[in-house]
């Protein structure tokens, strides 16, 4: 009898954590992703990674299913997103992308500035390829946002590539501007092999001296760090 009570309870535990549906999506939305708490895995790439607990706090803005991803069509209108969203769509395909996640809402379920908006993707995308379109199309899409037309003189963009271990981290940054503030915009592509496909790692935040971009910084350090594949 006490054995059939912990494995119920334990059953009941393991149901609480599973990701539910929100209100008003299909029970069958589709997902590629394994959500546990604070623990993601990607069956496909065999990775898995862990988040900060804080941005637990901010999970019923995350985007893990096929619904929730489809609502990524729409483009972002609210500042700092609607720089973001053109620059890594222009880079990757949106149908490639396994889950959208952050530390605060994307677009206008956003609040604050300095938050950390993350997106995981399984792509044909070659590292190279990646590299091409990022100086390319990725610039592009930056020099056309609103934030953009908001610095002086247009601001500069760079691009550049560094490897991280097994990463191959390319990085666009530039500076934007709404009026009465602004900093300097990165997005971060973290790109490794899995099998045949590319498994990307995107980021996107702000960099510069304050407390909360160093925050930010160490949020994007902590997952990078929890990041396991099997080889």
């Amino acid at each position: 009898m006490r054995l059939s009570i912990i494995i119920s309870i334990s059953s009941l535990f393991m149901f609480a954590i599973a990701w539910p549906a929100r209100p008003g999506e299909p029970a069958a939305a589709a997902s590629r992703v394994q959500v546990n708490q604070d623990h993601f895995v990607i069956p496909e790439a065999k990775a898995s990674f862990t988040i900060p607990q804080k941005w637990l706090n901010y999970s019923r803005f995350f985007k893990v299913n096929s619904v929730q991803l489809a609502t990524l069509n729409k483009p972002a209108t609210h500042e700092w997103d609607s720089t973001y969203g053109p620059v890594v769509d222009a880079v990757l395909p949106l149908a490639d992308c396994l889950l959208h996640i952050g530390n605060d809402g994307w677009d206008s379920e956003a609040v604050v500035w300095s938050d950390v908006q993350m997106r995981a993707y399984l792509t044909d995308t070659k590292p190279d390829d990646l590299k091409k379109s990022l100086e390319t199309k990725g610039t592009q899409a930056a020099v056309a946002s609103k934030g953009m037309a908001g610095v002086r003189g247009r601001g500069v963009i760079k691009t550049d590539l560094q490897d991280e271990g097994p990463w191959k981290v390319n990085r666009i940054s530039f500076d934007l501007w709404y009026g009465d503030y602004g900093g300097n915009a990165n997005v971060f592509f973290y790109s490794r092999p899995s099998g045949a496909k590319t498994l990307v790692l995107v980021f996107m935040m702000v960099e510069g001296d304050s407390p909360l971009s160093k925050d930010a910084a160490k949020d994007r350090e902590a997952i990078l760090k929890s990041f396991e594949m099997e080889k």
